[in-house]
């Protein structure tokens, strides 16, 4: 199994490697680099193909939040947490703020208000506590990117949030907008499987798999952004884990197809 780091040197000839279609395995590569390799497939566009092809084709990618990417920057790659994002005072209402933001923008810095750098800060701070949580990310490699092509033709990619390669385990890490009292929804089967990360979970899964040659687990890290700032993990069952792998692969098929399967009518009681 080989790990290439990425650099700004070898970046042409790692994104010919992966228009070749060879398995790669690549540290350090860009967010934005990761998602401009648009000939393989995500785990979003999986999600949106279960829906229908045409969902796949129509979506267009929301922008996260500067707070949200922050958030995962401060928490898995802390060293880097001060030089990359910007703390304001104020808000962006301040003409100065507007500008600092534009800049930063352009610098490829996240940018935040004073209210966001503080309520930041006390996420890192609370959910940092959480010693199998730290274990996780000091042990694991932060934001690792696969690309591979399937045996079927399917080329897609995976990105994840951390990744520790001798315990063959990888981590997704969620964000909840409420605080304790909604928890027992998001970690509900139901909620889960509607936000399509049982899908995008097979995916990675998958495509780890053909990267490596190896089956990874994971483990699912669960924030909250608002006090009390906890953490919580959660897994899904090995029964549930081979189902969704068998409904991704299904995704694939019908990737391949261009077609959804035929509509089934459901007879109302």
């Amino acid at each position: 199994m080989r790990i290439i780091e990425y650099n700004k040197t070898n970046s042409h000839e790692i994104i010919e490697k992966i228009d070749l279609g060879e398995s790669l395995i690549i540290k350090g590569m860009p967010d934005t680099v990761y998602h401009s390799v648009t000939s393989h497939l995500g785990s979003t566009s999986i999600i949106n193909a279960d829906k229908s092809i045409d969902h796949m084709k129509h979506y267009k990618p929301k922008a996260k939040s500067d707070l949200y990417k922050a958030y995962h920057l401060g928490l898995l790659e802390g060293d880097r947490k001060s030089k990359d994002i910007i703390v304001v005072k104020g808000t962006f209402a301040k003409g100065e703020n507007k500008i600092i933001r534009e800049q930063a923008k352009l610098d490829g810095k996240l940018c935040l208000n004073e209210s966001d750098g503080k309520s930041l800060d006390d996420m890192l701070l609370f959910q940092k506590n959480s010693d199998f949580f730290q274990k996780f990310v000091d042990t694991g490699d932060s934001e690792v990117s696969f690309f591979t092509v399937f045996e079927n033709g399917i080329k897609a990619k995976a990105r994840a949030d951390s990744i520790i390669f001798e315990a063959n385990l990888f981590m997704d890490l969620k964000t909840i907008h409420s605080p304790s009292s909604k928890f027992r929804a998001i970690k509900n089967k139901f909620l889960m499987e509607s936000k399509g990360y049982h899908l995008q979970t097979a995916h990675y899964m998958l495509v780890i798999k053909n990267c490596t040659g190896e089956v990874f687990l994971p483990i699912h890290f669960i924030g909250e952004n608002a006090p009390p700032y906890k953490v919580y993990n959660t897994k899904f069952s090995d029964i549930k884990l081979t189902e969704y792998i068998d409904s991704v692969k299904s995704v694939y098929d019908k990737i391949i197809k261009k077609e959804d399967d035929k509509d089934i009518i459901h007879e109302m009681e």
